[in-house]
């Protein structure tokens, strides 16, 4: 029995972790921390800490009450979420990276007058 809540709980945080993303985000969060006093930084974390365990805790009182209330099932959650899923990786595998060279053009530049 407690295999089975291990092995379930073990592939709910491997979902968060893969939709989360803390690796991809750290560069992110380290931008932001330099502008902000230590103070600043512990009262956003435990801010965003309090939002996030809020949320979760609603949502695992009463979710399935908010789901009938909407009338949204777990199937169609689910295939919901994948589609979600799908779209957001699609876009960043043909996402456009930027080109320089590009930008020059449109904006009539040339080689020679970028050493004015």
């Amino acid at each position: 029995m407690t295999g089975g809540y291990l092995g379930f709980a073990a592939a709910v945080f491997m979902g968060f972790f893969s939709i989360v993303n803390p690796i991809a985000n750290v560069p992110v969060f380290l931008d932001l921390r330099d502008y902000m006093t230590s103070a600043q930084r512990k009262q956003i974390a435990f801010k965003s800490l309090l939002v996030a365990f809020i949320i979760i805790v609603i949502f695992s009182i009463a979710g399935n009450t908010i789901f009938r209330l909407l009338n949204i099932s777990l199937p169609a959650l689910r295939i919901t979420g994948g589609v979600l899923l799908f779209v957001i990786g699609y876009r960043m595998i043909l996402e456009e990276k930027p080109h320089p060279e590009k930008e020059l053009i449109r904006k009539n530049a040339t080689p020679a007058s970028l050493w004015r």
